[in-house]
This record gives C-alpha cells, structure tokens and sequence, in this order.
C-alpha cells in the first residue's frame, strides 16, 4: 500500500511471485508515486527481483529499495548490478541479510556497477557472508565512487586481507563518512585504520561544508554592499540633478522679477504719458 504522505510502498513479509512481481516491475517502469519500496522478507525468487530491477530501471521516484532477507544470491546479484548501472535515482539500498558474497564472480558484477554510480549514497550489505575478495572487489569501487557516503559492511568475515584492502582503498576516497566494519575479524589496527579514514572524511566534508557557507555569506555581502553602492551612486546623482533644477528655477525666478519690474516701470511711464497727455489737451481746450 502507497501511503500518500511519503510514497512508501511497503510489502515486507508478503508472498511476491514472479507474476505479481511483473506486475509491480511494470507499474514502477511508469509510476512516480511510489519514492520508497520495501520487500524485506519476501523470499523473492530470481526471476521475481529480475522483474522488478527491470521495472526499477525505468523508474525516476524510487529513493530508498528495501530487499532484506530476500536469499540474493548469483544471478539475482547480477539484476542488482544492472539495476545500479541503469538507475540513477536510488539513493539508498538496503541488501542486509542476503547471499551476495556466495559467488564472488557475480559479486564483481555488481561491485563494478557500484563504482560507476553516481547516483547511490548509502549502502547496506551487513551480512552477506563477504570474503576477502568480495571486500577487495568492494574496496575497487570505494576507491573511484564519490558519491557513496554511507557503506555498511557488518558482519561479513572480510578479515585481515580484506580489511587491508578497505583502508588502502580510503586513501583515495573523500566521500565515505560512515564505514561500520565490526563482526569481520579484524584486527584493531585495521579497524581503526579505517575508523580514521572516515573520521578524516567527516572532518573533511564539514570544513568544506563551512567553507561554502563562508563563500555564500561573503557573496551575499558582496552583492548587498554593490547594491548599496548603487543607490549612493543613484541617490548622488539626483543629488546633483536637484542641485541644477533649483538652480535653474531661480534663475527662471531672478528673471521673472526682472520682468515683472520692467512691466511695472513700463505702467508706471505709460501712466505719466498718459496723464501728461491729458494735461496737455485740457490746456489747450482752455
């Protein structure tokens, strides 16, 4: 059942043959519903997780996949690793309790997928009875990954050689922050080995993290001082053009009042003339 808050489709513990997992592959090849699916203990035969990786190789919602305790092994390891070169969607994969480590060939397969995706950010592959060769080959594609960040590798039996492959491969990996390696027998040098690998990581990361804030603030700054720049510029600038508009209104002013003085002595004489004029024809009528 979809549940609409979250898009989880969970039908962990239920029966899923291979005719309703076509169904399911077939409905999640269109669907963009469905963001998480779980099918922990499901007992899902090869052809059955074949349908559905091939379904999920078309899907663009599905971030988190659940198959715990589903008895992966072989061929259904290899419909993983096509599922990881196809999809670039999933963020998180949860493989805990299967058989992958069984076939070190198909393991490789599916290893090899995981190091060219860039899509996948946590990994969970606790006990599935990983060897040392399953570890190396895991360790090629931490060593090219950079976009895993989350490996759980619990309760594999990796031991010595397989440790040592994990902590050469961390040397060349910046991304890995969280690499659980307890009940694989290792020795405590090589665990804190890799413990401080990840730690370097972590640390890391948050540098690069506060960084990036710094850059963004110091950006904003930067765009809020030319902002503020721009309206001194602006505000300097009507400044002057006020400052000229003043200036021409009182010479506009100074010569209306030079005018109005000139009409004003203009009356004045017209007056005089006239009244002269008046006086003169009054003298003469006399």
């Amino acid at each position: 059942m979809v549940t609409r808050t979250d898009g989880r489709l969970d039908l962990s513990g239920s029966d899923v043959p291979t005719e309703q997992a076509a169904v399911l592959g077939n409905l999640l090849s269109t669907t963009a519903d469905v963001t998480q699916l779980c099918l922990n203990d499901c007992l899902l035969s090869e052809d059955a997780l074949k349908a559905l990786c091939l379904g999920l190789c078309l899907n663009t919602s599905v971030e988190l996949l659940e198959l715990r305790g589903n008895n992966v092994r072989g061929p259904g390891t290899e419909h993983l690793a096509t599922l990881l070169k196809k999809n670039g969607r999933l963020r998180a994969l949860t493989l805990e309790w299967n058989n992958l480590g069984l076939s070190p060939p198909s393991f490789r397969v599916f290893a090899d997928a995981l190091r060219t995706n860039r899509g996948l950010t946590s990994l969970d592959l606790r006990s599935n009875q990983l060897d040392h060769q399953c570890a190396a080959y895991v360790a090629r594609a931490v060593a090219s990954n950079r976009h895993l960040s989350h490996l759980d590798l619990r309760w594999n039996g990796v031991g010595v050689l397989g440790g040592r492959s994990l902590v050469d491969a961390l040397q060349a990996n910046r991304s890995l922050t969280s690499c659980p390696v307890d009940g694989n027998a290792l020795p405590p040098d090589l665990a804190q080995a890799i413990a401080l690998r990840v730690r370097n990581n972590q640390e890391l990361l948050e540098s690069e993290r506060h960084q990036a804030t710094e850059r963004s603030l110091l950006t904003a700054q930067i765009q809020v001082d030319g902002v503020f720049r721009t309206l001194e510029t602006e505000r300097a600038s009507f400044s002057g053009v006020q400052a000229d508009l003043t200036f021409q209104l009182g010479q506009l002013q100074e010569a209306l009042e030079e005018r109005k003085a000139a009409a004003q002595l203009l009356t004045s004489k017209l007056s005089a003339t006239t009244a002269k004029l008046e006086t003169t024809e009054k003298d003469s009528l006399e």
